[in-house]
């Protein structure tokens, strides 16, 4: 009675063992995660797999303020396609969809001016981060209906158990995250 009540004890341990051991991220896992930190503008999260100082000033000037791009990235989406992977580098193809800001870019321009005069004057009594987040959110609401989708290969390299996105200077993936503002503002140029 003893032996079985032994044995069975030894195969529960080495069953627990085994499903709780450290399983290392996959690249499609990060991926996920970091544009999934972005939709929600967790900068904590977002910046265990990139840069995202440098990432977040690859965005036009008139878009600053926390509470302004936290409503720029509420509506990114995505969907891994394809994945391969090289060692410690891989490459994870997604199809990123966001609302399409590059569309508003020139009527967000002409708001955010307006918002700059407003608060130069109103006193101080509403801070121009809350002025603003408050106007793009409006601009967006008129506008929901207007998606940009761009199919991007995103580079990676591991570090550790996980691993981080090149993103910061990968002009095609900022442009499909930023819902197509730079294919417009180059256009500008």
């Amino acid at each position: 009675m003893r032996s079985a009540w032994f044995i069975s004890l030894i195969i529960l341990l080495a069953l627990f063992a085994t499903g709780c051991g450290s399983k290392q991220e996959t690249a499609e896992d990060a991926v996920s995660s970091a544009l999934q930190a972005l939709a929600k503008y967790d900068l904590k999260v977002a910046g265990k797999y990139f840069d995202h100082k440098q990432f977040l000033n690859a965005l036009p000037a008139t878009i600053i303020g926390d509470k302004t791009r936290a409503v720029a990235f509420k509506n990114l989406n995505h969907k891994i396609l394809s994945s391969s992977q090289n060692g410690d580098r891989a490459n994870v193809v997604v199809e990123i969809t966001n609302s399409a800001l590059g569309n508003m870019l020139s009527e967000w321009v002409s708001e955010s001016m307006g918002i700059a005069m407003e608060a130069a004057f109103s006193g101080g009594d509403k801070p121009f981060d809350e002025i603003s987040a408050q106007r793009f959110q409006a601009m967006l609401d008129r506008h929901s209906g207007e998606i940009h989708m761009a199919e991007v290969e995103i580079k990676l390299q591991r570090s550790g158990k996980g691993w981080r996105l090149d993103i910061e200077g990968d002009r095609a993936v900022q442009d499909a995250i930023f819902g197509g503002i730079h294919s417009v503002y180059d256009e500008w140029r």
